[in-house]
């Protein structure tokens, strides 16, 4: 009884997970909707990708299905996100998007080691059998959350990258606008 109990509590934290790095794509797409489309975009399409995908794997069987929803969700985010680079203008204090940029490349290890101590928490080593999610076929002794960990501290990285990069495009399209103005403000001798 006390086994059944301790795997459904960690379907309850590994769940509880889950929806924290949902509302962590929800706030962050919120936030950088004005600032940084690119990034919010990103986010949302990750978002999106992640849930459909597990959706489909767990229609299919439990195994395997954490890391591969971060997978596909990651591939959401970064291809989306720069695909809109290109297509979604920013006109924005440059300071700020390159603040951002280094702050979340700087919290990124830090994520990734606090989610790695959750998933180990939620999976324990050496799970088997019946116990949901934390199954992963041979690994039993929960390589696949330092995976998920590593993945998320990338996406995290993917994230600051985008808003450097959208940062860079903003101090441009500046310099841009402000070589304009000077063509039509200076009077012609």
């Amino acid at each position: 009884m006390l086994g059944i109990v301790a795997v459904q509590t960690s379907q309850a934290e590994l769940a509880a997970i889950a929806v924290v790095l949902g509302l962590a794509c929800v706030g962050g797409a919120l936030v950088a909707r004005t600032r940084a489309p690119a990034v919010s975009m990103g986010l949302v399409t990750g978002l999106i990708i992640g849930v459909i995908t597990l959706l489909i794997s767990a229609r299919e069987g439990q195994h395997g299905v954490p890391i591969l929803v971060l997978m596909f969700a990651s591939t959401g985010l970064a291809a989306s996100g720069i695909v809109a680079l290109y297509f979604v203008p920013a006109h924005v204090p440059t300071g700020s998007l390159r603040r951002a940029a280094v702050a979340t490349a700087a919290i990124a290890p830090l994520v990734g080691l606090m989610a790695l101590f959750a998933m180990q928490d939620a999976c324990p080593l050496y799970v088997t059998r019946g116990s949901g999610f934390c199954h992963y076929n041979e690994d039993v002794l929960g390589g696949w959350t330092a995976a998920a960990a590593v993945i998320i501290s990338l996406d995290l990285l993917v994230i600051a990258l985008l808003l450097w990069i959208t940062a860079i495009r903003a101090s441009h399209a500046d310099l841009d606008a402000a070589r304009n103005e000077d063509l039509f403000v200076r009077p012609r001798m």
